[in-house]
């Protein structure tokens, strides 16, 4: 069964001051500035909403609780994060991840999250939140871990800066927050681990074991995760024929026109 692991951020922090193992930075952009590293699935996947018979009905009620790999709970996510978006801007963390050893970077637990501000707000300013591991930088240079040298940027170094970011409150029954953070090698790879709140086996797959080395022995891993998306499927009971409006060629989706034919 997938778990938490350690949630108090006091003692994150401490261990950061008494156990360098590099930085965690926040990074003040926009989504232009990652935009070569996002996956676009947007325009495909509604394509496939609309090939299903039936989608017109689907509830976001009915789908807030099943599977999120499927390709109607995604487009129901979409909206809420753009509609949440265009109101409010971001309301908790994107969080930014290098691929070790290779020139990239991917987005977890906000994959879906820089989707939508790629898509519809590229030029909104955004702070996301990146892990600058020492080992990484010393042992597996890539051009991908300087991406926000050109950038505002500063290191967090304790829990109030890091709740002040996104005025992050536990207590917020809108976004009901998760907190999760543990030493990387303890998660990397435990099958157990819930994968929100992990660094990705793929991601640290070229790390060899460097077990004494306290670059890699220090390195903390940190994430908070939300499940606004679910809460606000289930309270506006939407159905896909409110979101999605079609004409002979077209589809319009969080107000955007998408052709329709492959």
């Amino acid at each position: 069964m997938e778990q938490n692991f350690r949630d108090n951020l006091t003692e994150f922090f401490e261990l950061t001051k008494t156990k360098p193992w590099g930085r965690l930075l926040a990074v003040q952009c926009t989504a232009n500035d990652l935009i070569k590293w996002r996956q676009d699935n947007i325009h495909e996947t509604l394509l496939n909403v609309l090939n299903t018979e039936g989608w017109q009905t689907e509830s976001s009620e009915d789908w807030s609780g099943r599977n999120s790999s499927s390709d109607i709970f995604y487009i129901f996510k979409v909206h809420e994060l753009w509609k949440s978006i265009r109101l409010n801007g971001t309301k908790s963390p994107v969080h930014v991840h290098a691929e070790a050893g290779y020139n990239n970077c991917y987005f977890h637990p906000s994959n879906n999250k820089i989707e939508v501000l790629c898509e519809y707000f590229p030029e909104l300013p955004i702070t996301v939140l990146w892990h600058d591991y020492d080992l990484l930088q010393q042992l597996y240079p890539q051009p991908n871990l300087n991406w926000f040298e050109y950038l505002i940027h500063f290191e967090i170094t304790d829990e109030r800066e890091y709740r002040e970011l996104y005025n992050l409150d536990p207590n917020d029954e809108e976004l009901e927050l998760i907190w999760g953070w543990d030493w990387v090698k303890n998660i990397i790879s435990n099958d157990n681990a819930w994968g929100k709140l992990k660094p990705r086996a793929r991601d640290w797959r070229a790390v060899e074991d460097h077990t004494g080395d306290p670059r890699w022995d220090n390195a903390l891993f940190l994430t908070v995760t939300d499940r606004y998306h679910r809460k606000a499927m289930s309270h506006n009971q939407t159905k896909l024929k409110d979101i999605i409006q079609v004409k002979p060629g077209q589809a319009k989706f969080c107000g955007k026109w998408y052709d329709t034919e492959r």
